[in-house]
């Protein structure tokens, strides 16, 4: 799970620009705010799950 985490952390910024993360903002939030947000929730194992699809599409490999 740490390798996971360590390669998904790094995809905090894509993901933040990703329009279906878009409801994780909150109001004119900036992708950079969105970004920690994002990375803090990939600690979790339990929210990881809803990132992987699109980890792997920007090129995670578990």
């Amino acid at each position: 799970m740490i390798k996971i985490l360590q390669q998904a952390y790094m995809f905090g910024n894509q993901l933040s620009r990703l329009p279906e993360f878009s409801n994780l903002a909150v109001g004119g939030e900036s992708y950079e705010s969105l970004a920690v947000k994002i990375k803090e929730m990939l600690r979790d194992p339990i929210q990881q799950k809803q990132f992987l699809p699109n980890l792997r599409n920007l090129g995670f490999k578990p």
